[in-house]
């Protein structure tokens, strides 16, 4: 029995040590650092975008959700009693599944209040959106939600 006794004295000691001794920490800063967008990663996208070189995706992606948007409110014909014309920023959240969904309007020249019904014709702009192939984060190999502003100009005629 007595082989056994340095072997049984060194689990004792290691359980009652703690586990202190054995954990890792990441500082905050390396976190953050893995956690910033690099021109490695790649952007949301559509399925017409693919083809491009990846510097010119962006561009194409941020162009069809604009034009989706603008032409869903020419169609729906936007009414004020004044002409009016302002800009918004639409911040959009694409998932990590490529659904589009709006987070906030910014509305700097108070359009909502100057034309009708234009904040529920953005909400129904975006949800009609279609779904997008979602951003990737190449250093951790996943896809990402990713938060987008996009600024759409808007013109609303008189009735």
């Amino acid at each position: 029995m007595k082989p056994f006794a340095p072997v049984f004295w060194s689990l004792a000691l290691l359980l009652f040590s703690g586990c202190e001794y054995f954990e890792t920490k990441v500082p905050a800063s390396e976190i953050q650092k893995a956690t910033q967008w690099s021109a490695k990663d790649q952007f949301p996208s559509f399925a017409e975008c693919e083809d491009l070189e990846i510097s010119a995706q962006q561009t194409c992606f941020l162009s069809v959700l604009s034009d989706a948007i603008t032409n869903y409110l020419e169609f729906k014909g936007l009414v004020a009693d004044a002409p009016t014309q302002g800009n918004l920023t639409l911040q959009l959240l694409v998932d990590k599944a490529g659904h589009i969904s709006l987070l906030k309007i910014d509305d700097p020249d108070d359009l909502s209040s100057k034309i009708a019904d234009l904040t529920p014709a953005i909400n129904q702009a975006v949800a009609q959106l279609p779904q997008a192939l979602p951003a990737t984060k190449t250093n951790v190999g996943t896809f990402v939600n990713i938060t987008i502003e996009l600024p759409i100009q808007i013109e609303a005629i008189t009735k």
